[in-house]
């Protein structure tokens, strides 16, 4: 394997055919894509680094070798430190993380899977990073087969970290054969992260895609997106409707000083019934003209409750 630098303008190269200096030649793993180069910022200096893969694993189910993760510095492609995974071939690139919030990655994350007799095997681990100092692994485990087909096992979607716990640090998952699996980012440990989540997370069919993360159901939370395949946060959401029919008039438009009936719109656009009573307030000119308390909202687009008031004058 070569790593070329390419000017961004022109696409000449600035270096190129630098050897990564590998020599585990194939195996007879089913070889879905090459793991591309990632950049991360591993120093202070205000230019990136990259993190290459080797992604070979010449003794399959052995522990004796794994895919190997290079730092190399951009300027000229020198080697700043490598690493091993700790069993596997490597489909997905590595994810860096900054764990500290500093702006430099401290800890890089790796995907891999290996064949063992018959049956497919998911590793996921992490490194720790120090500037000047060879990688130590900090954490690994294996991801055992959750069903499906055989061909689902291979580790194709890359980790990817995310705070689920709201404690601010940088929580690990990854979504590996028909499951999404999540470790809590320093420790590695699963039982317990994010306020319930202590098993992997069965999903529908593979997961090979790359996730995308996004708030999309406007909770204020990001939500996983694999594929076609949506994960989010299991809570409830009760907000006023938000198409313009939150506040209703009857009549629509009364004269001065006609009667009128104000009634408001409240709903459930969470995941989860609620688990406590739900207060519901409407102002009038910045002074309280109704409450009412709502014991439990199921969640649905059309779980919806009806506040009305009293009969009011119109100005």
């Amino acid at each position: 394997m070569w790593l070329w630098r390419l000017n961004g303008a022109s696409g000449a190269p600035q270096w190129g055919g630098k050897t990564l200096n590998n020599l585990d030649g194939n195996t007879d793993a089913p070889h879905i894509r090459l793991p591309g180069p990632v950049l991360a910022q591993l120093d202070n200096d205000p230019l990136p680094e990259v993190i290459v893969t080797i992604p070979s694993d010449v003794d399959g189910g052995g522990t004796g070798d794994g895919a190997e993760f290079q730092g190399r510095d951009i300027i000229d492609g020198t080697m700043l430190w490598e690493f091993r995974a700790t069993n596997g071939f490597a489909d997905a690139p590595p994810h860096p993380v900054d764990k500290d919030g500093d702006g430099v990655h401290d800890r890089v994350c790796w995907v891999t899977w290996y064949r063992l007799d018959a049956d497919r095997h998911g590793m996921l681990g992490c490194h720790d990073l120090t500037e000047g100092q060879s990688p130590t692994k900090a954490w690994s485990h294996v991801l055992d087969r959750g069903g499906g087909n055989l061909n689902d096992e291979i580790a194709v979607s890359p980790p990817f970290s995310l705070d689920l716990d709201g404690q601010g640090q940088p929580d690990i998952l990854v979504a590996f054969g028909r499951e999404l699996w999540a470790w809590e980012g320093e420790s590695g440990t699963q039982a317990g992260i994010g306020q319930g989540w202590v098993t992997e997370l069965s999903l529908p069919h593979r997961a090979w895609a790359a996730p995308a993360l996004a708030d999309i159901d406007g909770d204020g939370a990001l939500d996983v997106l694999i594929g076609d395949m949506l994960v989010s946060r299991a809570r409830a959401d009760v907000r006023p409707f938000v198409d313009g029919r939150g506040i209703q008039f009857n009549p629509s438009h009364p004269d001065p000083g006609e009667t009128f009936t104000l009634t408001a719109y409240v709903e459930n656009v969470g995941t989860e019934t609620t688990d406590a009573a739900v207060d519901a307030v409407l102002y009038w000119d910045g002074v309280e003209i109704h409450r009412e308390r709502i014991d439990s909202l199921v969640a649905a687009s059309s779980s919806t409750r009806a506040i009305r008031t009293r009969e009011r004058r119109s100005p």
